[in-house]
């Protein structure tokens, strides 16, 4: 006789179970048939099938809530397993440190997806193994909710309201109450500076507040054959913090261009075409971006919280840190990322739970002593605190002047805006375009 004939009929009912299971037909949180259903299936007594039930929720596989009905166990606590999708490497960079930490569930699968592409959206909703179940994203690409509100899933607020996040900061992922997003790191941009070449000049950056006419003053008295007087890389998020030190705001908060700051976003269009032409400024290509700040060929560098370790390994003591001018406000936060959570989950609470720990505060002060990125958790966001997640008091003092007050800039409202404003920029760099073309693509 074949083997499935030969087993005992709770047998074979409890081995069918076990494979829909494993499979996949039954889900977790799914009802299983009831104990009448399988009884005719299997042309088979109640009792028999009682009996092949009682094993599977002894394996832990069903959880039965009286004798006609059971469900497929949520095993949240045991092996869960989670798909994070990274629009970026540094980000990805972040999340296997803190799955290395043991952060994240065990099963933690972590990819990068390439936002720029049309179909990226559409893979990480679907249901294959090119899914994903959260979406860890740049500042700049969270617009993507508004873009295709179908594919992901609101958070209630009260999940982050012990957490004392800037309520500037919060509320550019808010609409009708409900959380968009779950910002949980940001990047203010800062001023990097090689202090031996500028101890070479005799020269030294301000102590205090300062504008952007001494900046470019230090950097003509620097430039020299083969040496620029400081780096700018044409990145969405560097030409966003120009915008908002020099008074503006890149977009409003429907994520579209702000036709207010208009006269600014020129400004700052002509302040960079400037000292591209003066040869203050390297023209990087798209294709060859090379860092010359790093090897020591460059003064300054406006860059992101992500530069600090390469910048501070390359250059050692002589690497110094200071605010943009005109940054101390707090309005420079140009960078960070928010977790999404895509429609195709049915069970929220794994997302939840992972969002909840990532903004622990001690958790919170691991993102910042990752170098990577900054904290959003009130508590972490001072002097004292950056300086209590291990940073010097250089970093410290730097960043708690610009994060007290922190809110986005630079939050479009599509993955399309924000690809094509890249492509304005790369314009403007390599001077194809004049200024009042490129603002009037962008009106």
């Amino acid at each position: 006789m074949p083997e499935s004939k030969a087993m005992p009929i709770h047998r074979q009912i409890a081995e069918e179970v076990r494979r829909q299971i494993s499979s996949g037909e039954l889900r977790p949180g799914q009802k299983i048939p009831s104990e009448r259903q399988i009884a005719i299936e299997f042309n088979a007594s109640r009792a028999t099938v009682r009996t092949a039930l009682q094993h599977i929720e002894q394996e832990g596989l069903i959880t039965r809530r009286d004798r006609r009905s059971a469900i497929v166990t949520i095993k949240r606590d045991l092996t869960p397993s989670l798909r994070i999708a990274c629009s970026s490497s540094l980000l990805a960079r972040l999340f296997r440190k803190l799955s290395d930490k043991q952060l994240l569930p065990h099963r933690t699968q972590i990819s990068i997806v390439d936002m720029r592409q049309p179909e990226a959206l559409t893979q990480l909703s679907s249901g294959t193994t090119s899914g994903a179940d959260i979406l860890v994203c740049n500042f700049e690409y969270a617009g993507c909710v508004w873009d295709q509100p179908e594919l992901f899933k609101p958070f209630s607020p009260a999940l982050v309201s012990d957490v004392n996040i800037p309520e500037k900061l919060r509320s550019k992922f808010t609409v009708n109450g409900k959380l968009t997003g779950i910002p949980c790191g940001i990047s203010p941009m800062v001023l990097y500076y090689n202090k031996d070449m500028l101890a070479e000049k005799g020269l030294s950056i301000p102590a205090g507040e300062w504008h952007w006419d001494q900046l470019l003053e230090i950097a003509r008295q620097t430039v020299k054959p083969g040496r620029f007087g400081f780096q700018i890389i044409p990145r969405f998020s560097h030409f966003a913090a120009l915008v908002s030190c020099f008074g503006g705001e890149l977009f409003d908060g429907y994520g579209k261009i702000n036709t207010e700051s208009m006269p600014v976003i020129k400004t700052a269009m002509a302040f960079i075409q400037k000292q591209v032409a003066e040869g203050i400024v390297p023209r990087l290509s798209k294709e060859a971006q090379v860092n010359l700040f790093a090897q020591k060929r460059c003064v300054m560098a406006i860059d992101g919280i992500g530069a600090m370790n390469t910048y501070k390994e390359a250059l050692g003591d002589s690497c110094g840190m200071a605010c943009l001018p005109g940054s101390r406000s707090g309005s420079s936060i140009t960078g960070g990322f928010v977790v999404l959570a895509m429609r195709n989950q049915e069970e929220n609470q794994l997302i939840e739970d992972v969002i909840r720990n990532l903004l622990i505060l001690r958790h919170q002060q691991i993102i910042a002593g990752s170098g990577l990125l900054m904290p959003v958790h009130g508590s972490v966001l001072n002097f004292e605190g950056m300086k209590a997640a291990g940073l010097s008091d250089e970093v410290s003092g730097v960043f708690a002047a610009q994060t007290r007050d922190a809110a986005p800039a630079n939050v479009p409202c599509t993955v399309a805006a924000t690809n094509s404003f890249q492509d304005i920029l790369y314009e403007l760099w390599m001077g194809t375009d004049t200024i009042e073309n490129l603002c009037s693509r962008l009106s």
